[in-house]
């Protein structure tokens, strides 16, 4: 018998039994390691699921290199495909962050998963599992300006509702405001993760309030962070002009760590 797309039930798709998709909405680990596989996690993206399974929203500060774009498809695929219906918002700062680096990360990890991609309507920067079950990927509207950014995000409400911001520090304001719209669900989570080296902005303002999970990606506690200090001099986000060349050996961990940095080099970290 055809499978109608629109009236796919987690049994179809994925998970047999109601146990089955308790288990897998408890358990956001096993879930990446047996369902969508690919190379182990580290600890810290671990803890990033889990904070997004525990806590309403969840701040992460991270460095570069740090598979910032990996931690949150694996989050998105195990939100869309435990919890049912859903809704997955995800928002970049640009077009190309959305499409080319956030969904092609989503997309690579759908395509080796073990999840039956049978029925999934799937475009660019979407998967649609039915009418009211989907992820979809938005950046802003150059046409726009700031205050009328929000509205192409609004109206999306479900019982289980994900809005996961990458490069949370480039969103603009307008859509940090538009998200609370969206998280109206029983089950409503928001995730932003980003490399924060700006003392301002929404992503600043988050952080202070201190209503939100924060977690810090450390470098030295990441895989893929190898220090030097030549590398350090190559790296040019780091904000060279913000302290002093004898500071900067010592300044670079807890830079990548620490939360923010004015442009007088004073570090904050309420």
């Amino acid at each position: 018998m055809k499978m109608d797309a629109h009236r796919i039930n987690p049994a179809d798709l994925l998970l047999p039994t109601v146990e089955a998709i308790n288990a897998a909405q408890q358990n956001p680990r096993a879930f990446v390691e047996r369902v969508i596989g690919g190379p182990a996690r580290y600890e810290l993206q671990g803890q990033v699921m889990d904070s997004v399974r525990d806590f309403r929203e969840t701040l992460v500060a991270s460095c570069h290199g740090t598979g910032k774009s990996a931690t949150v498809a694996d989050i998105v695929l195990w939100f869309l495909f435990s919890f049912w219906p859903s809704k997955v918002i995800t928002i970049a700062p640009t077009y190309r962050q959305v499409k080319d680096i956030l969904w092609a990360e989503i997309h690579a990890k759908l395509a080796r998963s073990s999840i039956p991609k049978r029925g999934l309507k799937i475009s660019p920067m979407g998967i649609h599992v039915g009418k009211n079950h989907f992820a979809e990927g938005f950046s802003p509207d150059v046409g726009k300006g700031e205050q009328d950014q929000g509205v192409r995000v609004q109206g999306y409400h479900s019982p289980n509702v994900l809005v996961a911001f990458e490069e949370g520090p480039g969103i603009e304001a307008a859509l940090w405001t538009a998200k609370e719209g969206l998280m109206t669900g029983v089950n409503a989570k928001f995730v932003a993760i980003g490399n924060p080296v700006a003392a301002a902005g929404a992503f600043y303002e988050a952080w202070g309030k201190g209503r939100a999970n924060k977690i810090e990606m450390r470098p030295f506690a990441t895989p893929n962070f190898v220090l030097s200090a030549e590398a350090v001099g190559r790296d040019q986000s780091f904000p060279l002009a913000a302290v002093s060349a004898a500071a900067l050996s010592a300044m670079c961990d807890e830079y990548r760590a620490a939360i923010f940095i004015d442009p007088h080099g004073k570090g904050k970290t309420d």
